[in-house]
């Protein structure tokens, strides 16, 4: 097996490769705190324009912080155990050319040629 090496984004790393995207966290518990700052504004002094957004800052603060304390808990490989899947293709000779370009588009971690 001939391992793939390939650079991984920066938004594929955020968003996918810790179970738990860091920016789908920050968007819910921002805009539950803009929300809540925004309708608790309209009784404080700086208004709810104000203390949405400061709201929508403490809610992306606090997912960040949630997300480095409880950041191995939100990971499902982070027990140790990793999923392992092997594929056989059994194709023509001509035809494994294909396949292997279809697997690298797939994100395939490693592949095999069995002549």
């Amino acid at each position: 097996m001939e391992p793939i090496t390939r650079s991984i984004s920066l938004s594929g790393s955020i968003c996918r490769a810790e179970g738990v995207g860091v920016i789908d966290m920050a968007a819910i518990l921002g805009t539950i705190f803009a929300v809540l700052g925004a309708s608790f504004g309209f009784e404080l002094r700086w208004g709810p324009i104000l203390w949405g957004l400061i709201g929508l800052a403490l809610g992306v603060c606090a997912s960040l912080i949630l997300f480095l304390i409880a950041g191995k808990g939100l990971n499902p490989t982070a027990s140790g155990t990793k999923a392992v899947v092997m594929l056989i293709i059994h194709c023509e000779q001509g035809d494994s050319h294909k396949a292997i370009e279809i697997l690298k588009q797939f994100s395939a971690i490693s592949i095999g040629n069995l002549d």
